[in-house]
């Protein structure tokens, strides 16, 4: 029996933790070892009870840094693991030095989540994380702008393997609150969810009938308390909430007429996907690191509308809501990516590198 050990910054909380929940999942039902190690437990998703779950421990202090490589050395060495999968920025580069010295060639496969351009601005921080993708075997991209970002040394090592819909699918989209826009996404600022409630600000003088839900849960209170004041200085305290986390996000989604992405910047957004798989329409940021434009054919099965823009946003909410037919249609075509983007048609993609 194969042992693959699953590595992340956190248990739970975001996209990279739902995919990885999902993929260690899909291994422990078809009969590997997995272990689930995160730098700190901040709760699960829905994880297998067959995965087993571990947390690198170490004590505060100013030698942590330190204290974390040894701890994830010695756990790396004592366990023997075929495969090592790690999500992300900074653990990718803290396994990267932690093994140091260590046989791991065959072993190591590295994920880039983000737009490698936007979620680290440091030009040491951008060497660092360049050396340790060039320890892995493997690493895999999201999209292929997010891979051709990187030097010829990393590129060579890459494949790109798109986020699964890491829920089945479950319902589809109702009638129930036709006038109900939709977003989901953490509440931090590449989520940019000001501008989203700007442009509704702008829809909503010509379609007073919408509302706006926006579930997620906060990474920051400042941003929160930043939201919140927006709202209220938009005069929208009646038609504008921030719900928080929910685990129904799927049956909330189908209860809408169309969901909204306004990030700055995404690797694949996993809420988008989910959204265009329920059958919504879906107005989206045509960010980097090309994601959305991986997935959406413009004004085929979405819209894509550019970054931090108040008004085209705006228009294309109302586009959508003016047309109900065209609404319709989008949304019928949004939910065939539930066909290349299953759980089991990624899994064979990942296995294959196992």
């Amino acid at each position: 029996m194969k042992k693959i050990l699953f590595f992340t910054y956190a248990s739970s909380g975001g996209g990279a933790e739902r995919v990885m929940t999902h993929l260690a999942n899909s291994f422990a039902e078809r009969g590997f070892s997995c272990t689930y190690l995160s730098l700190i437990e901040n709760g699960y998703y829905d994880l297998d009870e067959r995965v087993k779950r571990e947390t690198v421990k170490v004590s505060s202090g100013k030698r942590r840094v330190f204290s974390e490589l040894k701890a994830i050395r010695r756990y790396i060495r004592k366990n023997s693991f075929d495969k090592v999968i790690v999500f992300g920025y900074p653990v990718s580069i803290k396994i990267a030095l932690a093994t140091v010295g260590m046989s791991m060639k065959g072993k190591l496969i590295m994920s880039e989540r983000n737009d490698p351009n936007s979620n680290i601005r440091s030009r040491a921080k951008r060497r660092l994380r360049n050396w340790a993708y060039t320890r892995a075997d493997r690493v895999v991209f999201q999209t292929e702008e997010a891979m051709n970002f990187f030097p010829r040394a990393v590129r060579k090592r890459g494949i790109i393997i798109p986020n699964p819909l890491v829920k089945r699918i479950v319902c589809e989209k109702s009638d129930t609150e036709p006038n109900r826009l939709i977003a989901a996404g953490r509440i931090d600022e590449q989520k940019n969810f000001s501008l989203l409630i700007r442009a509704f600000s702008i829809f909503h003088k010509s379609h007073p009938q919408y509302r706006l839900d926006i579930y997620g849960s906060p990474e920051k209170t400042e941003e929160v308390g930043k939201l919140t004041a927006l709202i209220s200085a938009l005069d929208l305290a009646s038609s504008v909430r921030l719900c928080g986390f929910s685990k129904e996000i799927q049956r909330e989604m189908a209860a809408s007429s169309l969901y909204v992405s306004s990030s700055d910047y995404e690797g694949i957004s996993n809420s988008m996907i989910e959204a265009m798989a329920v059958g919504l329409p879906v107005v989206c940021t045509d960010c980097p690191c090309g994601g959305a434009r991986m997935m959406i054919e413009d004004h085929v099965n979405g819209i894509l509308v550019p970054v931090g823009k108040a008004e085209p946003l705006a228009a294309a909410l109302s586009e959508v809501a003016d047309h109900p037919e065209f609404a319709l249609k989008m949304g019928r075509n949004a939910k065939k990516i539930a066909e290349t983007l299953s759980v089991d048609v990624i899994f064979e993609k990942w296995a294959a590198l196992c």
